[in-house]
């Protein structure tokens, strides 16, 4: 039959062979860490058994987030020195307390001009690819930490004569098993 249920318990009435399901109904409130459930078995003679079982709640990872970073296009000048790509950017994270990597991506790239840098932490070390035109960040590091660190990056076109096209730098964090929305800002490159 149906089982009944009473603020999440269920009895429910078992055939000869003495298997026995149980599922959780409904929506409850999410709590992680750890648990005991206490079930009561009962036979058709009136025999009851108790038994237990530890149970460990684990909250489903939700990615992390980047924000903030400016609307505006960054304009840079010819010779003009490293610039930082956003320091208003933002890096959230509602279930863990680190991350694990970042990635820097230049849209538009001229691996003859263009070039990522940020400063390094205790935690967090980088890694140019003037390639591809991507700085990779990694290292088990706080979510301020990598939001410091976004923050450093910076932009600087090494050519005296910089081909005048737009970049897209995109930017984008991991918490290890999911990777956050991607924010990009765009730079403008001017000649002097």
């Amino acid at each position: 039959g149906d089982p009944l249920r009473y603020l999440g318990v269920s009895i429910v009435p078992t055939p000869a062979s003495g298997f026995l399901s149980f599922s959780a109904v409904g929506t409850v409130p999410l709590v992680t860490g750890g648990g005991l459930i206490v079930a009561t078995a009962t036979d058709s003679q009136g025999n009851t058994s108790e038994f237990s079982s530890s149970v460990i709640v684990v909250a489903p990872n939700s990615a992390p987030t980047i924000g903030n970073i400016e609307p505006t296009e960054l304009t840079y000048f010819e010779n003009g020195g490293p610039r930082p790509v956003s320091t208003s950017i933002t890096v959230f994270d509602a279930d863990f307390d680190t991350l694990t990597s970042a990635t820097i991506t230049i849209g538009g790239y001229q691996s003859d001009q263009d070039l990522l840098a940020f400063t390094e932490t205790t935690n967090i070390s980088g890694s140019w690819n003037s390639v591809t035109g991507v700085l990779t960040l990694t290292g088990n590091a706080s979510v301020n930490e990598y939001q410091t660190a976004l923050r450093s990056v910076t932009y600087e076109n090494t050519s005296d004569n910089p081909e005048p096209s737009v970049r897209n730098i995109s930017l984008v964090v991991s918490d290890g098993v999911l990777s956050s929305n991607l924010v990009t800002r765009t730079v403008i490159t001017v000649r002097s």
